[in-house]
């Protein structure tokens, strides 16, 4: 068979006999060069070859059917026989034996075959200007590879080439599923971070591929395949040229967003979200990616942008920490006059860098606006204050940018408190009321001893306090949660000058209590020592016991109580007036004294000493006392939690970061800059009115939930007990036992006797308990009283709760038509100059506010005098919007009036409401009905006169053509 024409052209003679011909008849050797014998003579010479052998005993070349391996092909003839054909039929020949174990080996000719690189990865590879021989046969190779592994399912990975005898070169393929040939990738170092994988199957499958080339003939290869086993095809995993592509597009997007459009399009793919997600990292990690390192990457990232949106905060470089820290620069010069309540929080697992997350969040109409945020980690080694001094670093930056601050809060974190307290002294600082519960039931709950405890010191203070009772036994010095600068000092005991008789100190016996007769909690018996006529009180120190001697820290039936009781000290306040018959207001020493009385009373009486170290330690003594209670400050702050700080986490980690497996310190800086910082900007913008001018704008969080719960206050009490009922009654998650109880307290609530609280819209303030620990200063008997002052005007009105701001002070609303003169609906007359179209001197006229007409600079054609129209009087009746009192003269011209664009609106907007009403498919109610009749006859005789008058198909030839309605119609 003759290859190409310059074969046909070549003549040879064979060695072995008289044939002579073109030299593409002769058979080639395994350099892919022909033999000087013709097929017939090498045929011969092989078939004596092959007898040699068998004659010496020797295996020959090729095995029979008998010991051939099961499920094998017959073995393909040797070189000298092979068969030549074009790489298409090649392909058929495999794709007919698609499935079956084979081996093939023959000469393909690949002038038909495409040069042109695949974008798959197994075909890219690098190529000077000029093309390279070696390279083309390379390219050549793998592009064969290819083609296999798209005709037959197996797929030939490049292993390495060999250098043929005569300059040419051997490519050495083999089946990505064979077993012996996996990659050996090394473990990782760090343990914590090896995983267990489980890897594709393995088969002996003799896979393999060899494709050799003439150095000078790169039109023609030699291809031999073994593939002895049958097994599953190769499934590629890999993202095609569409999908990257489409993730190039929509890089801008969150990768999860990405993958669903990939499952619109194609949901039958082989890959993984994760390989979308590494695509899209691959892509948009040269916006973020600055360093190889993620803190010096992220500390660039933050210089990038430093005065364009940010501002870097200085922090003092100390040993064994290190902080990046940053804040907002528009929102922070936008609002940092007005903020006047900030909280701070941290948070972990955001970065994998293992930096925790502090920010500082300000409050503006009760939304939270993240100001600035701080990075930092420690490695143990840090003295101890130095994270304090990082934080008042922190705080300094935010206190010059910010001067109005007037309330803190912060969870117990001593480190956050005290460099509160430090950097900002005017503030009162406001603990998190939910920490505040939640930690009190945790360490309640907890067999553990309180901290030591001086009565003395509690005694100083506060004189009804037993100073003999302390508990028998403590654990340290501080309260966990409280700052050594927070503790109190204790007594400066004075020294005793006493002569004691040292004969008769033998007399003096103190008595050593049994486990029998030791008491539950520590009573120590008062000494006193008797000098003449003196008498010196001696504190001896108390016997001493063991933990398990102790009861219970605090009983499951006392726990419930105590936190009520901290609740209710926690909201009372020197405005609010007290639940007594008198409604005293107490002042704010007044309410630490009586709180502490009643917690103290309450533990002494059922002996709960533990319990009373503990909250006087934690809670109530007063170094501590003013860190969370309400009565430590005049004013009132909006904020009693840090919910607004945890909101912001919430967006943080599951809106932000939940699509990056442990995103880096730069990722996670940049997700703060990109994704949160114009979200933060668009809500000062709303909050400022400074968009969707014109246009109605929503309720913030606060007030829809205040609206929400002015409205449930309106309602009687029957009615909001039965909804009450009916709720539980359809929650299916209570059980029968808990849904019992729930409506047994709704019952008797019910029938509990109603008494009179002092109530004072005035002030805003009522003394029954609802109001005390209400989020939003509200009850019902002050939702009812304001109703009743302003008609229930306020319930169904958006503008009322729109308008509405907390107050630090009493009142702590200011609601129109009772604290201030200004009511909903404005009547007020005033003079005002309006333009007369047409006119050249303006003409004063009285109006209301509603129907001021704006000024407009309308070109006029003929500014000469108006002949007026004749016309007669009319009783026409006022309308709401358009008020009239003077006549207008002939001599002044027609005074022309105009709807403004809102009006005409409202009209729209109110027709169409009373159209869906009547237009029900329930029905409408009778009496409704007859309201609506009443309207709609009007209109129906006004707008039908007008509506025929506009389709005459004449002018009126006289007044008494049109009708009162159309009379001045244009």
């Amino acid at each position: 068979m003759v290859n190409n024409a310059s074969d046909a052209a070549v003549q040879q003679k064979c060695s072995h006999c008289p044939y002579k011909g073109p030299i593409g008849t002769f058979p080639r050797k395994t350099n892919l060069q022909y033999k000087k014998k013709c097929f017939k003579c090498n045929n011969r010479d092989k078939a004596r070859a092959q007898q040699r052998k068998l004659v010496n005993g020797l295996a020959p070349d090729i095995q029979d059917e008998n010991s051939a391996p099961a499920n094998t092909a017959e073995p393909a003839p040797s070189a000298n026989t092979l068969s030549e054909m074009e790489w298409e039929e090649a392909l058929q020949l495999m794709e007919s034996h698609k499935g079956d174990a084979f081996q093939f080996e023959a000469y393909v000719r690949l002038q038909a075959v495409s040069m042109e690189l695949r974008s798959n990865s197994d075909d890219a590879l690098d190529s000077p200007a000029e093309p390279d021989p070696k390279v083309q046969i390379a390219v050549m190779a793998r592009r064969l590879a290819r083609d296999i592994w798209d005709t037959t399912g197996y797929r030939f990975i490049y292993k390495h080439y060999r250098e043929t005898e005569t300059g040419g070169r051997t490519f050495i393929f083999f089946c990505a599923q064979l077993q012996g040939q996996e990659a050996r990738n090394p473990l990782v170092e760090d343990p914590k971070r090896q995983r267990m994988r489980m890897k594709m199957d393995r088969f002996a499958c003799s896979g393999w591929l060899r494709v050799t080339f003439n150095s000078n003939d790169a039109s023609i290869a030699r291809v031999r395949i073994t593939h002895h086993h049958v097994h599953t095809p190769y499934v590629n995993i890999r993202l095609g040229e569409k999908e990257k592509n489409l993730i190039q597009e929509l890089r801008h997007l969150a990768p999860s967003k990405i993958w669903d459009k990939i499952l619109q399009d194609n949901p039958d793919n082989e890959f993984t979200e994760k390989q979308v997600y590494h695509e899209w990292m691959r892509l948009n990690e040269k916006d973020w990616k600055l360093d190889n390192d993620q803190v010096k990457s992220a500390e660039m990232l933050l210089k990038s942008v430093e005065d364009m949106e940010t501002i870097i905060i200085p922090i003092t470089s100390r040993p064994g920490i290190h902080a990046i820290a940053f804040a907002f620069k528009e929102p922070l010069e936008a609002i940092g006059q007005e903020v006047v309540e900030v909280a701070m929080d941290s948070t972990w697992k955001t970065n994998a860098a293992g930096y925790e997350l502090y920010s500082l969040v300000a409050e503006l109409n009760g939304c939270a606006i993240p100001l600035a945020f701080l990075f930092t980690t420690s490695d143990g080694t840090a003295a101890e204050g130095t994270k304090d001094l990082m934080l008042q670093d922190f705080l300094d930056f935010i206190a010059k940018h910010c001067p109005n601050i007037c309330f803190t809060d912060s969870d117990k974190e001593t480190s956050e408190i005290n460099a509160f307290e430090i950097k900002i002294p005017r503030a009162k600082h406001q603990l998190c009321y939910w920490h505040a519960i939640r930690y009190i039931e945790k360490r309640l709950g907890e067999d553990k001893p309180p901290a030591f405890y001086d009565p003395r010191c509690a005694h100083k203070v506060f004189p009804f306090i037993d100073p003999t009772w302390a508990p028998g036994i403590t654990s340290g010095f501080v309260e966990e949660g409280v700052h050594p600068n927070h503790v109190e000092p204790p007594t400066d005991a004075e020294p005793l000058k006493i002569h004691i008789n040292l004969k008769q100190k033998e007399n003096v016996i103190c008595p050593k209590p049994t486990p029998d007769t030791a008491p539950k909690t520590c009573l120590p018996a008062l000494m006193v020592l008797k000098v003449g006529d003196s008498r010196t009180p001696i504190y001896p120190a108390p016997p001493p016991t063991r933990a398990q001697d102790l009861p219970t820290f605090c009983p499951k039936e006392y726990r419930k109580p105590i936190i009520e009781k901290f609740r209710i000290h926690l909201h009372q306040h020197p405005s609010i007036p007290s639940n007594d018959d008198a409604g005293t207001l107490l002042t704010a020493d007044e309410i630490h004294r009586r709180a502490v009385k009643e917690v103290y009373d309450f533990c002494f009486e059922r002996d709960l000493s533990q319990v009373w170290a503990y909250l006087w330690n934690r809670w109530y003594c007063p170094r501590q006392w003013v860190l969370w209670a309400r009565a430590s400050c005049p004013a009132i702050p909006r904020l009693k939690t840090t919910m607004i700080v945890e909101s912001l986490w919430r967006q943080i980690k599951r809106r932000d970061l939940p699509q990056f497996n442990r995103p880096r310190l730069d990722l996670v800086t940049n997700v703060v800059l990109k994704f949160l910082l114009p979200r933060v900007k668009r809500k000062i913008a709303l909050i400022h009115e400074e968009r969707r001018l014109g246009r109605p704008r929503g309720l913030a969080p606060w007030q829809a939930s205040f609206a929400q719960d002015w409205r449930n206050m309106s309602k009687p009490d029957e009615l909001r007990s039965m909804e009450k009922e009916l709720a539980i009654l359809k929650d299916t998650s209570r059980k029968a036992p808990a849904r019992a109880e729930r409506l047994a307290e709704i019952e008797a609530d019910r029938d509990r006797p109603r008494r009179k609280y002092h109530t004072s819209v005035e002030k805003w303030t009522c003394s029954c308990k609802s109001y005390l620990i209400s989020r939003f200063l509200l009850c019902k008997h002050l939702v009812r009283e304001a109703n009743r002052l302003t008609k229930n005007s306020a319930i169904n009105n958006f503008r009322f709760f729109l308008g509405l701001r907390r107050n630090h002070y009493p009142p702590y609303y200011s609601i129109p038509g009772i604290h201030t003169n200004d009511s909903q609906e404005e009547t007020e007359e005033r003079e005002v100059e309006l333009v007369v179209l047409g006119r050249l001197q303006p003409a004063r006229r009285t109006i209301s506010r509603e129907s001021t007409v704006a000024r407009q600079q309308v070109p006029v054609s003929d500014p000469g005098p108006i002949t007026p129209e004749p016309t007669r009087e009319l009783e026409r009746p006022e309308e709401p919007h358009i008020k009239h009192v003077t006549a207008i003269d002939e001599d002044e011209g027609l005074q022309r009036i105009f709807y403004s664009a809102a009006k005409i609106e409202h009209l729209k907007r109110c027709f169409n409401d009373m159209i869906g009403v009547a237009s029900a498919t329930s029905g409408v109610h009778p009496s409704m009905a007859k309201v609506l009749g009443s309207v709609f006859d009007k209109i129906e005789d006004v707008g039908g006169d007008i509506g025929r008058e506009k389709r005459r198909r004449t002018g009126a030839r006289t007044w008494e053509d049109s009708t009162p309605n159309t009379l001045f119609m244009d």
